[in-house]
């Protein structure tokens, strides 16, 4: 685990012993016995906050890994977050603050401690994703393609893997291209298999500068996901090469560009490449930019990648018109902690798992002037409702940004309540959905840590939903 792992080697020699203690107090002054015992204490107490921390990101590492390659269900995720077996983190949270009631945590997600935090949901008045009509077939089919990259393949696509590179911190990735002759596209569907501690902190995640790539060399991006895109370059080339080889009248097609989680960073980059016109950032790749009718990209729950937000370029100049109805869309599910997933970022989720939950402060009565007392048909007034303090989590400022146009996929009802257990996907879509775009400095002030809604399976049910009310006027 790289950085993580480093803080789980105990440090026996740093406590003091019982019997060291003991002789100690017998031969000092009562007030200097209790110091050493109170320092001793101390020094417990912040091993077993270590250890709860590397066990929860642990944890957090398994449940992302295995939701990033589809290889666990929301149920499955669920047991694996819940708390009930948490016998250590519990005695820790009754010797931090006996005070706190943490019964009703017990038996809920490991990070439903999130959701008590105000800033863990975006304002409810966000602007409505508006959409022409023709644009939902081809989200489905992003969504669709997303979704079957981490399926074996079949006999209609072919899979492409940019091998691992030791120097560049980076492991394999995997393409798969899908001519889809009847919606006149060919789709690049883009699966990162490396795990979520390995590109969100242990990698090479400095900022690199982009030069020879993209249009702006000072956007520096995050390098792991930066060497990954360099190296794909030729086999997506070649692979668009033999495409059209096969049927050349593939150049009136789309290329549509599209990626789950890590995927999604790299399917973003390589879109923006694609797109560069700046001098010096010609490839076989770019070169090919201009044998399609239009080129696309659309991602799901992909982690931030630059230091200033990715943008669709502007038509003029350099950049022909056809620009103007090219796709640069980013989904993001709300409460998906990969969206924000910067390395300081990370570290404060963690943070956050392993403090007890927020103490709410129990505001005074605003009776309003002139306000009558209301009372029961028991006869009985009737009192007013509490009002509590709303508590914010500090998020830190995160180094990169997410790309492309943010749209936010949400609960249907606003009044929505995470409930006692684990919300499977049949439970969030029962609930609705709504899609709503946002700006990347807003997504900055909040703070998510629930895994269930980075699921692959969660973004393509509800794109499938709103295609459908899209279809039935319903939106």
């Amino acid at each position: 685990m790289g950085w993580f792992s480093s803080s789980k080697k105990k440090r026996h020699d740093s406590s003091p012993s019982w019997n060291a203690a003991a002789a100690s107090s017998s031969s000092s002054p009562p007030a200097a016995g209790m110091s050493r015992w109170a320092d001793s204490v101390m020094v417990l107490a912040d091993s077993a906050v270590r250890d709860v921390y590397d066990d929860m990101s642990t944890r957090l590492d398994d449940v992302m890994t295995r939701i990033d390659r589809e290889t666990v269900s929301a149920a499955e995720a669920g047991r694996l977050m819940r708390r009930h077996d948490d016998d250590d983190e519990q005695d820790l949270l009754a010797y931090t603050d006996r005070s706190l009631g943490t019964s009703s945590l017990r038996k809920s997600s490991r990070f439903a401690k999130v959701e008590l935090y105000a800033n863990s949901k975006l304002p409810l008045d966000l602007p409505p994703l508006a959409l022409y009509m023709p644009t939902w077939p081809l989200l489905c089919l992003a969504a669709q393609h997303s979704s079957d990259v981490y399926k074996p393949s079949s006999s209609s696509s072919e899979e492409s893997y940019s091998a691992s590179d030791w120097r560049a911190g980076t492991k394999a990735m995997c393409i798969k291209s899908v001519p889809m002759d009847h919606a006149s596209t060919i789709i690049f569907a883009i699966r990162g298999t490396s795990s979520f501690m390995d590109w969100a902190v242990n990698l090479s995640t400095e900022p690199s500068s982009p030069d020879g790539f993209l249009d702006d060399p000072g956007n520096l991006c995050h390098a792991g996901f930066l060497a990954v895109a360099r190296n794909m370059v030729r086999p997506v080339a070649a692979r668009l090469r033999r495409l059209l080889a096969e049927s050349p009248g593939r150049a009136a097609y789309s290329l549509l560009i599209t990626g789950h989680s890590a995927g999604g960073a790299i399917a973003a980059l390589l879109y923006m490449h694609m797109l560069a016109t700046a001098p010096g950032t010609g490839s076989e790749l770019n070169l090919l930019a201009g044998f399609f009718k239009r080129i696309h990209c659309v991602t799901f729950g992909a982690p931030p990648v630059t230091l200033l937000p990715l943008q669709k370029p502007s038509p003029g100049g350099a950049n022909p018109r056809r620009l103007t109805k090219c796709l640069f869309l980013a989904f993001v599910n709300e409460g998906d902690p990969v969206a924000r997933a910067d390395t300081a970022y990370v570290r404060s989720l963690l943070e956050l798992l392993t403090k007890p939950p927020p103490e709410r402060e129990l505001l005074p009565d605003r009776p309003a002037l002139g306000e009558r007392t209301r009372w029961r048909s028991d006869g009985t007034p009737r009192l007013p409702r509490r009002r509590y303090q709303q508590v914010h989590w500090p998020v830190p400022a995160c180094t990169l940004s997410n790309a492309g146009r943010i749209v936010v996929l949400r609960s249907g009802d606003p009044m929505a309540s995470p409930g006692p257990g684990e919300r499977t996907v049949e439970d969030r879509l029962a609930e609705g959905v709504r899609a709503q775009t946002c700006d990347e400095a807003v997504l900055r002030g909040v703070i998510w840590g629930d895994p269930v809604a980075h699921m692959m399976g969660l973004y393509a049910a509800r794109i499938e939903t709103l295609a459908v009310a899209a279809v039935k006027g319903q939106r």
